[in-house]
């Protein structure tokens, strides 16, 4: 049904993108969720697909910056998905994950790897506030800086939140349903509307 919307609603490429979405799916469900670390680069890999997708089918032009924010932030909420299952699987005192390459012992690593990627996501959204991009956009581009520390605050609690055991074992699902994310989500929206106001 989706392939035949969209061969009938959407331009070609997009009905391409698909058919590679399906593909990459169907590899990591019986494949690269087993192999280290793959399997987090695909998770984010296919989130990024999406974003990729919808701007095909949109027919609108995809900035670099936000497909370099996609990767890293999706590559953040993979990594706390598997860390929420090894602290699952070393309280059930357990080893290993069924059909995943960790171990419990790299609980430690998987943290580290994962808070990084979203510090680095947010990295990547100050450099492109900071951008030519940027001034060229909005007359007053400095205002975008308040989304860094509402980003810095989201990225942190879910990861406190997996730490302390709090958060459900599929960070988009947890977002979702989780009231704290809407606001932050909003304030987003908030400063992005007052700075595209100030556009001459």
């Amino acid at each position: 049904a989706g392939f035949g919307v969209s061969l009938l609603a959407l331009p070609l490429m997009a009905t391409g993108m698909l058919a590679i979405y399906t593909a990459l799916t169907i590899s990591y469900s019986f494949y690269l969720k087993e192999k280290l670390f793959v399997d987090v680069l695909m998770l984010a890999g296919l989130f990024t697909h999406r974003v990729l997708s919808g701007a095909v089918a949109a027919d609108v032009r995809l900035s670099p910056w936000l497909l370099a924010f996609s990767m890293f932030f999706f590559l953040s909420l993979a990594f706390v998905k598997r860390y929420v299952e090894l602290l699952g699987a070393q309280r059930d005192e357990e080893s290993v994950l069924a059909r995943r390459a960790y171990r419990v012992d790299d609980l430690g690593l998987v943290e580290t790897m994962g808070v990084a990627s979203g510090y680095l996501s947010v990295l990547v959204l100050g450099l492109y506030v900071s951008s030519e991009d940027v001034t060229r956009l909005y007359s007053s581009p400095t205002l975008l800086w308040l989304i860094t520390p509402i980003m810095l605050y989201w990225i942190s609690r879910v990861w406190f939140l997996a730490r302390r055991g709090s958060l459900h074992d599929d960070p988009v699902l947890f977002a979702a349903l989780d009231l704290q994310s809407y606001v932050c989500g909003a304030l987003v929206v908030v400063v992005g509307a007052i700075s595209a106001v100030t556009l001459g």
